[in-house]
């Protein structure tokens, strides 16, 4: 599905939909503005771009993701690099690491 397809889903998740509604709510949407969607989104996809939307915030927010799911998602997709650096200044080491993965 388009990104936009994606953010609306995660929208509608955070505002209380159910995830078995999801589909429903999204292509009542596009009829009210005249688009005919083929398929509807199933339940089960859903919680795919509701795990993928908890993923990209706990990257984005700077925490360490829980290794089962990162475990997971890496398992199911071969696009991604993964790096690290570290430095140090006035005797403090800093590090950083970083993971950069092909969102569909």
């Amino acid at each position: 599905y388009a990104p936009e397809v994606r953010n609306l889903a995660r929208l509608l998740i955070s505002c209380g939909c159910k995830m078995g509604k999801v589909g429903g709510a999204i292509n009542a949407v596009a009829r009210i503005f005249g688009l005919d969607l083929p398929n509807i989104i199933s339940r089960r996809t859903v919680g795919r771009i509701a795990l993928e939307g908890l993923l990209m915030a706990r990257m984005q927010l700077g925490f360490d993701p829980s290794v089962r799911y990162l475990v997971m998602y890496l398992r199911r997709n071969e696009d991604y690099t993964i790096s690290s650096d570290s430095t140090s200044r006035r005797k403090m080491n800093y590090q950083s690491h970083h993971i950069h993965m092909r969102v569909p």
